[in-house]
């Protein structure tokens, strides 16, 4: 249960956010601001070299976390998830900052990066450099795991195409 302070620091960010939108003339679609628990949600989409990427950024007002989330990169059959949850494996091994997941229940492979804001606010330089990793992750890889979940390559083929 988030306190009248974190929520008044959500609601803080959730302005700077948007205003960084719109200063960066970033298009998005609100999904909630606030929601029941007084957290926030939107969505965004950026170009990539090769395909388009969806991205979900909120605040978790309780946790008072900034989260930005991809949404489904791939969506995996059942038969490949164990080579994919090695391949996933492979790849948080590869970076720094963020992280990927996947979903056994939705069989969906997604990046998130969280950063922590309680008791102080997130410079627009963060904020951009936040958007500029995930972008550029996400754009490193989602080819790559594409071709691994279609059959285009097998895990071997797929760990050398992120030089692991």
């Amino acid at each position: 249960m988030a306190t009248e302070a974190g929520k008044a620091g959500a609601a803080e960010l959730w302005n700077q956010l948007l205003a960084f939108f719109e200063k960066a003339s970033i298009k998005y679609e609100s999904i909630y601001a606030p929601n029941e628990e007084g957290d926030y949600l939107l969505r965004t989409r950026f170009r990539g070299d090769d395909l388009p990427m969806e991205f979900l950024i909120g605040i978790d007002t309780g946790r008072q976390i900034l989260f930005l989330k991809s949404l489904e990169l791939v969506k995996v059959p059942e038969d490949k998830l164990p080579t994919v949850a090695m391949a996933v494996c492979a790849l948080n091994d590869r970076i720094f900052d963020g992280s990927y997941a996947l979903s056994l229940k939705r069989g969906t492979v997604m990046f998130t990066y969280t950063i922590p804001f309680a008791g102080s606010l997130i410079h627009e330089s963060v904020l951009l450099q936040m958007m500029s990793i995930c972008n550029q992750t996400v754009d490193a890889f989602n080819d790559k795991l594409f071709a691994l979940v279609n059959g285009m390559v097998d895990l071997d083929g797929f760990l050398k195409m992120i030089n692991y």
